[in-house]
């Protein structure tokens, strides 16, 4: 077996002669501020190169579920690998592309999927990683288990899959019963794949970009010594922000290799660096590692001053007409929010405020420039409990059009709330997210 990884969760996977890709993911997103880390160099139809005999979709996010990418491959008969979700939507999306060999896995399942690979799809059991009670679950991100049949050894790919530790440990016991084979090798996430603390005002970033990653660290020794791999590299959660929001690059809660080098000194697994397209081949007694990159933060600083001048994909097609308009649509997502919310049975007792702005800009530290931002309305989504105390838990400030978009599912809100293009400041001081979570109803 051999792993080859590229950026975020674009990952290869190959035994003998054939290949597994997982994610592929390159240059700007179709709906956020993100755009691919370090893999930059390469267009979208870098896929062609690669040339594999399967592509595994994790999830609808579009640093995941990349349409460009996919649309310019070539060979369009080539099997998608996905979880067998309850909604076809992301079947939908890859079908309309021009993909119909389209593997639906069960969940949990030991799978062949060709004489030199066996799989299985790990389903999401939990909407946090804080472990965090939420009752707006959905149904989005997967892992996956890949064996080489050829040499029996067994890679787990975490992708942004939020498990808790007591759910990894039901995913190790699965892979001992149903693999039968010792894990060889693991890639999990460290650092923060969201917008916060970047993306979130009043609040120290700094410090609380330093506080996140040692938390990151922490819960990353359980999981080692849960799957007690040979390897481990991380992935997911490495981009850039462009566009006008590209100065919080500096507060993404994400360490830098030699952060991550220093902390596996004393780890009983060994971290690999093949991120930007190194690899790691697992064959023989002795394995091969080569590493492509390993400190590129002046190259990194050029290149962010390159994308800040990206515009959004949102400040493409104005939207707004007159504030009647705006109202309309928030009256409607509103009734809709509600809807969905007593359907749910999901008790509300918070109030989201909504501050939207002609075009929202930022200082230097990553505070709003009120100033230059053109204020334009606030709305409020209240909710109807007799116990409301009228205090607002979450504030939201974002352009309108960005606004209009969301409501009119033109783009979704679960991806926006953590893309980098929304810019929050949390008034409780305990997070509750279902807050956040439950603005993917607010549409019309």
């Amino acid at each position: 077996m051999i792993i080859r990884h590229y950026c975020n969760s674009f990952i290869e996977v190959q035994s003998s002669n054939e290949k597994i890709v997982c994610d592929p993911w390159i240059g700007k997103t179709k709906e956020s501020a993100w755009y691919s880390w370090p893999f930059y160099k390469e267009n979208a139809s870098f896929l062609n190169k690669i040339n594999p005999d399967f592509i595994y979709i994790s999830h609808l996010h579009c640093d995941h579920f990349d349409e460009k990418v996919l649309s310019r491959y070539r060979k369009k008969n080539t099997r998608i690998i996905i979880k067998k979700f309850n909604s076809k939507r992301l079947k939908k999306k890859i079908n309309d592309l021009g993909f119909n060999n389209v593997l639906e896995i069960d969940a949990l399942k030991r799978k062949k999927i060709s004489e030199e690979f066996n799989i299985a799809i790990v389903p999401q059991m939990s909407t946090n990683t804080s472990e965090l009670e939420d009752h707006v679950n959905y149904d989005l991100d997967t892992s996956i288990i890949i064996q080489s049949r050829s040499d029996k050894k067994v890679f787990y790919n975490n992708v942004d899959n939020p498990l808790s530790i007591n759910e990894l440990k039901s995913v190790k016991k699965f892979i001992d019963n149903k693999f039968r084979s010792a894990l060889s090798i693991i890639c999990y996430p460290l650092g923060a794949a969201s917008g916060y603390p970047q993306a979130f005002t009043n609040l120290n970033k700094p410090l609380e970009k330093r506080r996140i990653i040692k938390k990151s660290f922490k819960k990353l020794d359980k999981v080692v010594k849960i799957f007690n791999p040979e390897f481990y590299f991380p992935a997911g959660g490495t981009y850039m922000i462009t566009g006008k929001f590209s100065l919080l690059n500096k507060w993404i809660a994400q360490p830098c290799n030699i952060e991550v080098a220093k902390h596996f000194r004393s780890m009983s697994c060994e971290y690999i660096n093949i991120e930007g397209g190194g690899y790691i081949n697992l064959n023989g007694n002795k394995s091969q590692i080569k590493t492509i990159i390993d400190d590129l933060g002046s190259i990194k600083n050029h290149i962010q001053k390159k994308l800040s001048k990206v515009r959004y994909f949102y400040q493409k097609k104005r939207y707004i007409k007159s504030i009647n308009f705006m109202n309309r649509l928030f009256n409607e997502s509103q009734d809709k929010y509600f809807q969905r919310i007593k359907t749910l049975n999901i008790y509300t007792n918070w109030n989201i405020k909504i501050n939207v702005y002609k075009d929202l800009c930022l200082k230097n530290d990553g505070e709003i420039n009120m100033n230059k931002s053109g204020y334009f309305k606030s709305f409020i989504i209240r909710s109807n409990s007799k116990y409301n105390s009228r205090k607002v838990d979450l504030e939201c400030n974002l352009d309108k059009d960005l606004f209009c978009h969301l409501m009119m599912r033109n783009s979704p809100w679960n991806t926006a709330l953590t893309g980098s293009i929304i810019i929050f400041s949390r008034k409780s001081k305990v997070y509750n997210p279902t807050v956040e979570n439950s603005l993917n109803f607010f549409t019309v």
